[in-house]
């Protein structure tokens, strides 16, 4: 049912008017009248009617005027405007204003009746977009966090330009955030890319990880949990926080999961250049004397030439590096969380993986080819390392032997 408020200063013409409108159905209802626009203004109030039936010569305040005063609050209301032949041209120059249609007098009831009709199908229209976009707006509050790690992702690895950036934050409302941190936890052992085979032990670390970064933080500060590409832990929190935070984070990590840990924490710009250079900043803060990368990469092209002798050990990899064994051993273990023995099993274990999807070779070739004199001493370490023997991954991977 849709209400109807009709507004003219003659009397007869609006009985004649409210005659026609309660004719035409009883989807349509007259909920009140006016003999001038300021009338009008005082009894509709605050929420206005579906169809507002407007005469354009009215006293104290005019339709024309009356239409502008409430327009910018008309929303879905269809707008209905009676004039007379004089003042019709007057009427269509003010195209500027809300107006869905116009009509001559004297009315007739058959025109009349088909603009209501046709305004019946547009309030119809507005009504199921207006369902629909509350619908949308209550699924958007629903699913906020998991919307804000989907743009903050987007966000970090260029997958959404600033334009679709700005009007995401906006429909997340992301400015309502105060005084917004973005707190960074890097696991090295993920980050220098040397952890289990298939993701599960990197699963398991960053799930344990982040749950004790979420007792810590507990429940009086909010945070949004995502990740990087770089497998880093990253946390958008908002409010006053403790600057021994991150240390207890990182303190509670190492201590429980016996791993090194590194994190940070910065102020969060939600400016789109802003939050990429603040994010970067933050995340060579954490590594800022640049020994750890070198290192690692140095000891990656050592055992990239030297995997495959058998006779690899600690004290050739210091001589090599030009390290004493012992800064090799500590500053591995620092920067891992691996022995050298355990973090050359590992990069062994890897190209053992590339080189099973190839069925022409056998077992015992692949383990010789990455350095294991013994097969079974090689599928012993490749099913710790993978929690698969090398035949089990094979037909795992569909690989016939």
């Amino acid at each position: 049912m849709w209400s109807v408020f009709i507004a003219d200063d003659e009397p007869k013409i609006r009985r004649r008017l409210r005659r026609l409108v309660e004719s035409f159905g009883e989807q349509f209802q007259v909920c009140g009248e006016a003999a001038d626009g300021m009338e009008a203004i005082e009894r509709i109030g605050e929420e206005l009617p579906d169809i507002l039936l407007v005469d354009i010569c009215m006293p104290r305040l005019n339709g024309l005027d009356f239409i502008q005063r409430i327009g910018e609050n008309s929303g879905n209301t269809v707008i209905i405007v009676i004039t007379g032949h004089d003042e019709f041209d007057y009427a269509r120059r003010a195209v500027q204003l809300p107006i869905f249609e116009y009509v001559l007098k004297p009315v007739v009831s058959v025109d009349l009746k088909e603009i209501f009709l046709r305004a019946s199908s547009e309030l119809h229209k507005s009504r199921e977009q207006n369902d629909l976009l509350q619908w949308a707006e209550q699924e958007v509050r629903r699913n906020r966090t998991e919307l804000i790690k989907e743009l903050f992702d987007d966000w970090l690895h260029g997958l959404s330009n600033p334009e679709e950036i700005e009007e995401r934050k906006r429909v997340l409302d992301l400015d309502s955030i105060t005084n917004p941190w973005l707190m960074v936890i890097q696991i090295n052992a993920l980050c220098y890319g040397i952890t289990a085979i298939e993701h599960r032990e990197q699963k398991i670390l960053k799930v344990a990880a982040n749950k004790i970064a979420e007792e810590v933080l507990g429940e009086q500060h909010r945070w949004i949990h995502f990740e990087d590409r770089h497998d880093r832990l990253l946390y958008l929190t908002e409010g006053i926080l403790s600057e021994k935070l991150p240390k207890l984070i990182r303190t509670d990590i190492q201590t429980r999961l016996n791993i090194p840990v590194r994190t940070g924490i910065a102020i969060c710009d939600f400016g789109y250049d802003a939050f990429l250079q603040g994010y970067d900043n933050l995340c060579k803060s954490i590594n800022k004397t640049g020994i750890d990368g070198v290192f690692i990469q140095n000891v990656y092209s050592f055992l990239n030439e030297n995997y495959t002798n058998n006779n690899l050990d600690l004290n050739m990899a210091a001589s090599e590096l030009s390290y004493s064994s012992g800064y090799v051993s500590r500053l591995l273990k620092q920067c891992t969380g691996y022995s050298f023995s355990e973090f050359t099993n590992r990069y062994r274990v890897l190209q053992a993986i590339r080189l099973l999807d190839d069925n022409d070779k056998m077992i015992y070739e692949i383990a010789e080819e990455v350095g294991y004199t013994s097969q079974h001493y090689f599928s012993r370490i490749f099913k710790r390392i993978t929690g698969s023997s090398p035949v089990d991954y094979r037909k795992e991977q569909g690989v016939n032997e």
